[in-house]
């Protein structure tokens, strides 16, 4: 069984252009998954010290069953982790367990972070 995955990066900031999903596509495999990633922030121009709540989504677009998807961010210097839900923090990295999305199938991670 293949476990190659297509990828899609789905850019927010207005400081990161948008990539082509055709950067990240493997080749047409059949009954591979289709993976995208999509950040939303609750607040796009918070003061300093104000919380601020960022949710990752996680997409399979199928047909095939996405196994051992792991995700991780990196935080900025000017962002202090505050708390995380299905995420787990090493200094500035936060990592997601592994996680198994049959196609259709979505995902949230959310973390907190704090301007400083």
């Amino acid at each position: 069984m293949d476990s190659r995955f297509r990828i899609r990066v789905v850019a927010t900031s207005p400081f990161l252009p948008g990539v082509p999903s055709n950067v990240f596509q493997t080749s047409a495999l059949a009954n591979t998954a289709d993976v995208s990633l999509a950040m939303g922030i609750s607040q796009r121009t918070p003061d300093i010290n104000t919380p601020v709540t960022v949710t990752l989504y996680v997409k399979n677009d199928g047909p095939g069953r996405a196994k051992n998807v792991v995700v991780r961010n990196r935080l900025p210097d000017n962002l202090a982790f505050v708390s995380a839900s299905g995420l787990t923090a090493s200094g500035t990295v936060l990592t997601s367990g592994a996680l198994f999305l049959d196609p259709g199938a979505s995902q949230q991670l959310s973390f907190v972070v704090q301007p400083t």
